[in-house]
């Protein structure tokens, strides 16, 4: 993604895996965790959650996760 430093937009639905490296050292690699975003709980208001939070927000968003940090900072291990 880049060299020194990146930035970079996560989509929710997908699974990331960030590397830090540098020749002569050993790769740091991180995997952002996930957990339940309750804002999805709103959609209880909108249809009792059977469409908004079942199908959209799970099977096509997967905007019922969000990502634990919201940013990260790694080095090498030299």
């Amino acid at each position: 993604m880049g060299q020194r430093s990146a930035v970079y937009t996560f989509k929710k639905k997908e699974n990331y895996v960030i590397k830090a490296e540098k020749p002569g050292c050993q790769t740091t690699s991180i995997t952002p965790q996930k957990t339940f975003d309750p804002t999805t709980l709103l959609g209880i208001l909108v249809d009792w959650g059977i469409i908004s939070i079942l199908v959209v927000d799970g099977a096509v968003t997967g905007a019922w996760q969000k990502f634990s940090q919201t940013n990260f900072v790694i080095d090498p291990n030299c």
